[in-house]
């Protein structure tokens, strides 16, 4: 029996989203029992921090085909980055057409890196 690629990346993303809401919870119960404990972002930004840390590990700007891949390597697809660019955006284009983050949205890379790296250490 052979499984497709595109199966396998659903599989992980599924598996990666079950790992947030463990960690959450291994979180709360840690607080109860009065232990100190890092930080983690809300489970609806966490797809969000890793495009955005990959962007800032390359130097904060990257090209329009390296947001796609970047997207695409985190479980995201192309047509939903708009939100990225709109409201409180925090990607914007430069003027020689690249994609440059915010300065707060690579803000909550450096406060979130620890935990990234600790949750997905292959980004």
């Amino acid at each position: 029996m052979s499984v497709g690629r595109d199966e396998l990346e659903k599989l992980r993303g599924v598996l990666e989203e079950v790992m947030i809401k463990l960690n959450e919870a291994t979180i709360i119960l840690s607080r109860l029992l009065g232990e100190e404990v890092e930080e983690a972002p809300p489970s609806w930004m966490v797809r969000r921090l890793r495009v955005w840390r990959k962007i800032v590990d390359k130097g904060g700007v990257v090209t329009r085909e390296e947001l796609y891949e970047t997207a695409k390597s985190v479980g995201m697809d192309k047509r939903g980055l708009g939100g990225f660019f709109t409201g409180k955006a925090s990607l914007t284009e430069t003027v020689e057409g690249k994609v440059a983050i915010r300065k707060w949205a690579a803000d909550l890379v450096k406060k979130y890196r620890g935990w990234l790296e600790k949750n997905f250490p292959n980004d």
